[in-house]
């Protein structure tokens, strides 16, 4: 009986140890659970950790693509801006020039304006010249043509009486 005893016993203790095992077990499936869901849930915010660097790299890859543009689009507008300055400084020098060259050519209009309107009295002078000394030939001529007539009538006569006198003596000489 003793051995039976000590069966009995054994059997009791290894039901105990089997209850404590068992125990242990459901504790130990309860904090593996725990420890799954744990993981799980790390996992998760490990995921959108990834995605968030994941995002995060392609923002700053966007947002170094957007600066690279607007480098070269500010690159672009400075070379079109000092190319639009040098154009403006080579009209504003052609336009100098031309302005020169106007000026020269409205002082030479002026010149050749002054020519002209010395001309011009020149020529009005000559003119009222002209006029008064075809006035004065028509005075002389009204003047004097009945004089030169008679003038011309007296050379006649004279020159008739030298060859009548001229006559007149050689016949009595």
């Amino acid at each position: 009986m003793q051995h039976t005893d000590i069966t009995q016993q054994n059997i009791q203790e290894q039901q105990e140890l089997i209850k404590q095992l068992k125990y242990e077990n459901l504790n130990l499936s309860i904090q593996h659970e725990s420890n799954v869901q744990t993981i799980t849930e790390y996992e998760i915010k490990m995921g959108q950790l990834n995605d968030l660097d994941l995002l995060s790299t392609k923002i700053q890859d966007q947002l170094k693509q957007d600066l690279e543009k607007t480098t070269q689009k500010i690159t672009t507008l400075r070379s079109y801006f000092v190319q639009k300055q040098v154009q403006n400084e080579e009209s504003e020098s052609k336009l100098l020039l031309l302005l020169d060259r106007l000026e020269q050519i409205q002082k030479k209009d002026d010149d050749k304006n002054r020519q002209i309107s010395d001309l011009t009295c020149k020529v009005d002078q000559l003119q009222k010249q002209l006029n008064q000394n075809n006035i004065l030939k028509a005075e002389t001529e009204i003047f004097y043509e009945p004089y030169a007539i008679q003038v011309t009538a007296c050379w006649l006569v004279i020159v008739g009486l030298f060859v009548a006198l001229f006559c007149i003596a050689a016949k009595n000489f």
